[in-house]
C-alpha cells in the first residue's frame, strides 16, 4: 500500500529489531536515526544504509535529550542495564552518521565536488561532538568497538580536513581508552589458567585482539606508541604477552 500511494506513508522498522523480522526487506532499507525506512531504493551492499541527510536532522534537530549531558563525573548517576544498552544503541547510531558521512565527503573530494566534501566533514564532525556531549563518557563508557572508531574518525576528519585539533582529540580518546582497558588486560594476566578459562568471550576477545588493536589504531593515527606502551607497562601490563596473542588472533583471521 505504501507504494501505490507513492511513498507517501512508508513502513518503518525499529533498529532494535532482529533482522529475521525485516522480511527479506533489508536491502531496501535506509536508517533514519532509530528506525529503518523501507524505501524503493536498492542498496548495493544488500544491506541496511544510512540516509545521511534525514537522519542527521532527525538527530541534531529533532531527538529530545534525556539528560546525561548534565553528568560531569563516573558515578553521580546510576544507569540500569536497559538503559545501558540504549544508551550503546544511540551511540552506535550516531557514530554509523558520522562515518556515512565522512565517506561522502571523501567520494565528493575525490570527484572535485570541495564544497559538499567540507560539508559532510563538518557534519561528520558535529555528529560525534553531539554524541559526546549528550552521552558523555562520565555517564557511561565509550563501549569496546564504539570507543576505537570515535577516535579513530576524529583522526581520520582531523587529516580530511587538516584539523589538529580533530585528530588531537582522536588521539586522546583511543590514549584514554587504552589505558582503561589495560586495568582489564593486567587483571587478565594474574588470573590462573584455570580461573582464565571462566572468562566471557567478551573478556577473551579483548585480552586476544582488541587491546592491541586499538595501540595499533592508535600508532596508525600518529599517536606516540612508544610514550603508550611505558605508561601500559608501568601499570603491570606484560605487553610481550598481550603482543604474542595478537598475532595469534591476527593469524587465524
Amino acid at each position: 500500500s505504501s507504494a501505490k500511494n507513492g511513498w507517501n506513508r512508508p513502513v518503518y522498522f525499529a533498529i532494535t529489531v532482529p533482522d529475521e523480522y525485516y522480511i527479506g526487506l533489508s536491502p531496501y532499507m535506509h536508517n533514519t536515526g532509530l528506525t529503518y525506512e523501507v524505501t524503493p531504493k536498492l542498496n548495493a551492499s544488500g544491506y541496511p544504509s544510512v540516509n545521511t541527510d534525514k537522519m542527521y536532522r532527525n538527530m541534531t534537530e529533532r531527538f529530545r535529550w534525556g539528560g546525561l549531558d548534565k553528568v560531569t563525573a563516573p558515578g553521580q548517576i546510576y544507569l540500569d542495564e536497559t538503559v545501558r544498552r540504549m544508551v550503546v544503541t544511540h551511540r552506535s547510531a550516531m557514530l554509523d552518521l558520522a562515518t556515512a558521512l565522512f565517506n561522502e565527503g571523501i567520494a565528493a573530494r575525490d570527484s572535485s565536488s570541495a564544497d559538499y566534501a567540507a560539508d559532510r566533514f563538518k557534519k561528520a564532525r558535529e555528529v560525534l561532538d553531539l554524541m559526546l556531549t549528550k552521552l558523555p563518557v562520565e555517564a557511561m563508557p565509550l563501549s569496546l568497538s564504539v570507543g576505537q572508531d570515535t577516535g579513530d574518525l576524529y583522526c581520520r576528519i582531523g587529516v580530511a580536513t587538516n584539523d589538529k585539533k580533530a585528530s588531537e582529540k582522536g588521539l586522546e580518546i583511543l590514549r584514554n581508552e587504552v589505558l582503561r582497558y589495560a586495568d582489564n588486560v593486567k587483571y587478565y594476566q594474574s588470573l590462573s589458567p584455570r580461573l582464565y578459562a571462566t572468562l566471557t568471550r567478551t573478556d577473551h576477545a579483548i585480552d586476544t585482539y582488541f587491546f592491541m588493536d586499538m595501540i595499533q589504531t592508535y600508532h596508525n593515527d600518529g599517536g606516540d606508541t612508544a610514550k603508550l606502551l611505558e605508561e601500559i607497562q608501568a601499570k603491570g601490563v606484560n605487553i610481550e604477552r598481550s603482543q604474542s596473542l595478537y598475532e595469534a588472533a591476527t593469524k587465524k583471521q
